[in-house]
Formats: structure tokens, C-alpha cells, sequence
């Protein structure tokens, strides 16, 4: 298993994460358990403390801060078992929202990725011994491979440019379940688009997936392409909202719609 990674500060906070696992006493194990951390707004670097909880006049100390404290925002990783394996999220401090615009660019993607890899890591690990699942997970991070991403949407196998949905209907007829299709979309696509970019005060781009169904049903996505990555459009105008999780490329977040989008046409 190879894992690709397109910066290295994203290894730096999973090895830091790591580090903090192995100092921690034995302590038994609940089905949910909260890791707090602090996260620099501008560069994505994230600290661990070595105590969940904490009086604030201590924080500093405890995770050891470098820079202005402005420079910093509190952040819980949250590690929640399944079935068979574990699953991971980000929440503001005591489970509040999290707030991309408070941050650069740069860290949202990066604290994004971040979260992304130790999923994917976790995907690989079934729940089977009595060891701690993070500390399992991240047994694994010699798998992990830093490759900068360079794509572009209209370099990738599957684009279709200016297609219209009638004619990317007819290009797909007869596929198998799971051939897909990029394309710019139409005139119904460009104003949404702007609603969004005016709505979260940034520039948006917008995109669309056809993709084949069981019983030959054709369907298709909006894909959002924003300066914090790539995700999958919503009935939520606000793009902070936690109904959206992003992917620091558009390969990644193809991947994560599983059989949907599993072969370019």
C-alpha cells in the first residue's frame, strides 16, 4: 500500500501525532477519544499537548508554541471506532464548528490532507488486537510518499470539455457501472458558481462528473474546486460548513466516490 502525499508538512503533523500517542500513559479505551491540539493558521503545522484537558493560562507551555499566540487556533482531532476500524474528524474546541476562513489557504489544505491520509491509513487497519486503533494506524507511515500534485482538471483521463448533459448522456450510453466523464458544465453551472463565490468571498470554480449507475442510469455531481481544495457541492451555500470535506486534489476526491467514479471514459 502507497499512499501519495502532496506536502511534507502533512508527514510532520503525523509524526507529531505519533509522538504525542507514544508519550501518553496506558489508559483504557473509550469509542471516541478527543485530541487536542493547536493549529498555526499560516503554515498548518499542528502541536499536540501532552494532556487533553488543560487550564488556558498553561497552553502555551503544553504545546509547546512557537510564534505569536494570534498565529494559533485550538483544534480537536476526533478519533471515533467502527465496526471494524476507526474513523477520524476535525471539530473547534469542545466540538464547536470549524472555521476555514479563520485560516490561510495553505494550512486548510494542509490540515485537510492531514486528516484525509490518517483515514485512508485507517482504512487498512481492522480493529483486531487490544492496541490503541491511532496508535495502529500510524504504524504505517513509512507507506506514505511525497509527490507535489501538478494536475489540472483538463489534463486528466475522462475530460470531456464543453459537453453539454445531453451529449455526455450519449457518450456514456452502454458503459459500465462506474465510467465517468469531466466536464465544464453549462449555462446552469456558471451562476451557481458565483452564488458561491459571492456567498464565501472567494473564488470558486466549478465542474461536473457523469458517471453510469446500476441499470444504466446516468448521474452527475457538482464538483467545487476552491483555494482549500476540492469537494463536492452541497445544498449549503456556506463553504465552511461541515457538510463539506475537501481534497487537496481532484484525484483524490474522485477516489473517495468509491464505485461511482471508478473508470475515465
Amino acid at each position: 500500500m502507497v499512499i501519495q502525499i502532496t506536502r511534507r508538512e502533512v508527514l510532520n503533523n503525523l509524526i507529531r501525532f505519533k509522538d504525542n500517542l507514544l508519550e501518553k500513559e496506558s489508559e483504557t479505551v473509550s469509542k471516541k477519544r478527543v485530541y487536542t491540539g493547536l493549529l498555526n493558521r499560516h503554515t498548518g503545522e499542528i502541536r499536540f499537548a501532552q494532556q487533553v484537558a488543560m487550564p488556558q493560562a498553561t497552553i502555551s507551555q503544553a504545546f509547546n508554541m512557537q510564534g505569536k499566540p494570534a498565529d494559533w487556533m485550538e483544534i480537536d482531532l476526533v478519533a471515533e471506532d467502527t465496526q471494524k476500524t476507526v474513523r477520524f474528524h476535525l471539530t473547534g474546541p469542545k466540538g464547536s464548528s470549524l472555521k476555514p476562513t479563520e485560516i490561510d489557504p495553505l494550512a486548510v489544505r494542509i490540515l485537510f490532507e492531514t486528516l484525509e491520509v490518517l483515514n485512508k491509513l485507517a482504512s487498512h487497519y481492522l480493529a483486531i488486537s487490544e492496541t490503541l486503533p491511532e496508535k495502529a494506524v500510524l504504524q504505517h507511515l513509512s507507506d506514505l510518499h511525497i509527490a507535489p500534485a501538478h494536475e489540472s482538471i483538463e489534463s486528466m483521463r475522462g475530460w470531456s470539455g464543453r459537453l453539454g448533459r445531453i451529449a455526455a448522456e450519449k457518450k456514456l450510453h452502454g458503459s459500465p457501472v462506474g465510467t465517468y466523464l469531466l466536464r465544464h458544465g453549462d449555462d446552469y453551472t456558471e451562476p451557481v458558481a458565483n452564488a458561491f463565490s459571492q456567498a464565501n468571498k472567494m473564488s470558486v470554480k466549478i465542474y461536473v462528473v457523469t458517471f453510469v449507475e446500476e441499470n444504466s442510469k446516468i448521474s452527475e455531481r457538482l464538483l467545487i474546486q476552491t483555494q482549500w481544495g476540492w469537494t463536492i457541492a452541497r445544498d449549503e451555500s456556506d463553504l465552511s460548513s461541515p457538510l463539506y470535506e475537501y481534497h487537496p486534489t481532484l484525484s483524490a476526491l474522485l477516489s473517495s466516490m468509491g464505485d461511482q467514479c471508478k473508470t475515465p471514459i
